[in-house]
């Protein structure tokens, strides 16, 4: 039974962590585009900024956080610290139209600027700051798992753990995605209230474990030192590198995913079209992450994940086709991906399920947190 409600509260954090996550990515770059802004300026909002605060926030925050100690834990204080903060910068990246045209109206009434460009900056500002923020959760985050959860039940908990997203998100899409443009407020109003009360209750309810006192203990605290201890414990060590080159390469190629949306678009998909696509696709995940756990913990995360590699590269390649190929009618364009979806919905449930057991078996259990930190930098 404590498994089970184990299971249940981290699940619930799940929904309402992906529904919060799900916002920004997929809506803003149509608010962005709606301003007229350029093709640079949405990459540098949407992918660049990110990476500089992972490249910077996740490694120190992940180090931290290994040798933090208190009696709620040593993972849980770092969400709940940020937790207001990230649910105020979803609240005035909703209301930043309002918000602009304030700023406009008492700064810039009269004067060459115009309010599209005041909008664009103060969204650009508000992204940053929900990055940020959002930096400090999803660094540690996912190493509760690697805290609380029995080893031998990871694999497992990991397919649950991703159905519950993958179900979350295509909720998202199917039923509200359509209405991005329309109203964008609600919608992120309606995230950041899940998230300050869903995810809240999630870190009340999780109770972390004791541990054991941190290497550095009695010592002043000193950064320079930590970055020396970070530096020599992460890269040092050859095997890790071959890792580290995998996560560089495939942060490479996602780094399109902002303008999917444009591509889907450009093939004369509607909203509600591209709503239903993500969502078909997301439930056809859903059902395989329904038994490919316990096939994982059989068989071995790491090893999945190898065999894997080979059928990601096939698909992506099959992809390309799109470049060659003479623009076909939406609805063709429509059903030859739900074709796609159905076949890739099991290859994507064994990787879902295996990537985080797999950095858990491989990574050293008392400094998940760094190791995570020093793939991501």
């Amino acid at each position: 039974m404590g498994l089970a409600a184990l299971f249940g509260w981290l699940l619930w954090g799940d929904f309402c962590f992906t529904l919060m996550e799900a916002v920004v990515p997929s809506i803003l770059p149509l608010k962005l585009r709606s301003l007229e802004s350029s093709n640079w300026l949405i990459g540098a909002i949407m992918s660049t900024l990110p990476g500089v605060f992972n490249t910077t926030i996740c490694p120190w925050v992940s180090f931290k956080s290994d040798r933090y100690r208190s009696k709620w834990g040593r993972r849980i204080p770092f969400i709940t610290c940020t937790m207001p903060f990230l649910a105020l910068s979803l609240i005035l990246i909703g209301c930043s139209d309002s918000i602009s045209a304030w700023v406009h109206h008492l700064c810039f009434q009269g004067g060459g600027v115009r309010q599209a460009a005041v909008a664009i900056t103060l969204l650009a500002v508000f992204a940053g700051c929900f990055d940020l923020f959002n930096m400090f959760v999803a660094s540690v985050y996912y190493y509760l798992f690697n805290d609380v959860v029995p080893e031998k039940f990871l694999a497992r908990f990991m397919a649950y753990f991703r159905l519950v997203g993958v179900i979350s998100s295509a909720g998202f899409n199917f039923f509200v995605f359509k209405y991005a443009e329309s109203h964008m407020r609600e919608i992120y109003l309606g995230a950041a209230v899940l998230y300050f009360v869903g995810f809240g209750i999630m870190c009340l309810k999780v109770k972390e474990r004791e541990y054991p006192p941190p290497p550095d203990a009695g010592l002043k605290p000193s950064l320079l030192r930590d970055i020396k201890t970070f530096a020599k414990e992460s890269y040092s060590i050859s095997f890790y590198w071959n890792y580290f080159f995998i996560t560089i390469f495939a942060a490479l190629a996602n780094s399109m995913a902002p303008f999917l949306v444009f591509f889907y678009k450009s093939m004369e998909m509607d909203l509600d079209l591209i709503g239903k696509l993500t969502a078909i696709n997301g439930v056809t995940v859903a059902v395989c992450l329904t038994f490919i756990g316990n096939f994982v913990d059989r068989w071995h995360p790491v090893r999945v994940a190898a065999y894997l590699g080979p059928f990601g590269v096939v698909l992506a390649l099959n992809s390309c086709v799109w470049l060659f190929a003479s623009t076909p009618p939406s609805t063709v364009f429509f059903w030859a991906m739900v074709t796609a979806c159905v076949f890739q919905s099991l290859l994507s449930a064994a990787g879902n399920a295996a990537s985080l057991p797999r950095e858990m078996e491989i990574f050293p259990k008392d400094r998940f947190g760094q190791f995570c930190g020093a793939l991501r930098l």
